[in-house]
């Protein structure tokens, strides 16, 4: 996979988090 693989997963899990947690955006989209 690589950066690209990291930064796509990084992705979906921030996305994630805001679907479930919306408002709370201290993550980000880098975990």
């Amino acid at each position: 996979m690589g950066i690209i693989g990291t930064i796509f997963i990084g992705l979906i899990v921030g996305l994630l988090a805001r679907f479930i947690k919306p408002g709370d955006d201290s993550m980000g989209w880098i975990m």
